[in-house]
């Protein structure tokens, strides 16, 4: 007899949780909230739908699109959180439509929409997620052990396009690199529950899953303070500059996790596709001269 799935067994929560908040109930907190905050032509723009495939994360935003998408295993067991997560997830996507994909996620201006409403300003949930969290195969963590130290040697070595004669691997090339080097970002991209080679990570606003480890080598890092407070600038070296900038088009509008000798030191959303150089912006504040210093002196000397 083959194993109940979490939905079968979840499903006379979720009965419940669809007796009470019928899609009309749905469609009318969203039309209130849109009125609320004089954004009511919006209302044409934004769809809800269930996600089964949710876990632990109890709702989301997706803000190129404009849609919501609330959890049914979750929600089943917590009916009484359905208005505000609505209401949480809705708040994104008028932040982003008013202030564009800059503002921090949880910032003032998402703040003042929740206040507004009358709902909980908290950026993660607390609620029971036993039998919710996705459990890796034991086949998936043999693959990932097999492709991640391919994807560290390919990565880290200087990436060559197919025109490219032999004379850019010699040892004079390898020079300038080593020359150049100022330091190493780890990074890993926010994908899909469950894709291959992903791992599911706490990134301090709930569980996210990440995708393979890519490695990308720095030609300069260095603080630069503006008004409003310190950002962090970085540049890749010329040889990696494509394979970056491919890498941040799928990850717009999503995070990046960074990592600093195997530790998760931020996830920030990536708003644009770069091109060889970036800016860690450490959200609406900036980061603080003594924070700046330290992230920059653990990319400098990771290894």
């Amino acid at each position: 007899m083959s194993a109940e799935s979490p939905i079968e067994k979840e499903r006379r929560n979720i009965a419940e949780l669809l007796r009470d908040w019928p899609p009309l109930a749905v469609d009318g907190v969203i039309e209130e909230m849109l009125s609320l905050w004089n954004t009511q032509e919006l209302q044409e723009r934004i769809t809800w739908r269930w996600n089964s495939r949710l876990r632990t994360t109890i709702g989301r935003a997706m803000l190129d699109d404009m849609v919501l998408e609330l959890n049914p295993l979750l929600l089943g067991r917590n009916p009484e959180e359905m208005r505000g997560v609505v209401v949480h997830e809705l708040a994104h996507l008028v932040t982003t439509n008013r202030y564009g994909f800059r503002v921090p996620p949880h910032g003032n201006e998402w703040k003042s929409l929740m206040r507004a409403a009358g709902e909980s300003t908290r950026a993660t949930h607390s609620l029971n997620v036993d039998g919710l969290r996705a459990k890796p195969s034991r086949r998936r963590r043999r693959r990932r052990i097999r492709v991640f130290p391919f994807l560290t040697l390919a990565l880290f070595a200087p990436l060559m396009s197919c025109a490219a004669p032999p004379a850019c691997c010699d040892e004079c090339s390898m020079e300038v690199i080593i020359e150049e080097m100022v330091g190493i970002l780890v990074l890993r991209g926010q994908v899909d529950e469950g894709e291959p080679g992903a791992v599911l990570l706490d990134d301090g606003f709930g569980d996210t899953w990440y995708g393979a480890e890519r490695r990308f080598t720095l030609s300069e890092v260095e603080a630069d303070a503006s008004d409003f407070g310190v950002n962090i600038t970085f540049s890749i070296v010329d040889s990696e500059v494509q394979a970056f900038s491919d890498f941040t088009a799928r990850m717009v509008n999503r995070k990046m996790a960074i990592f600093v000798n195997g530790e998760l030191i931020t996830a920030p959303v990536v708003n644009e596709r770069f091109s060889g150089s970036g800016v860690l912006s450490g959200g609406s504040a900036g980061w603080s001269a003594e924070e700046a210093e330290a992230l920059i002196a653990q990319i400098q000397n990771a290894e």
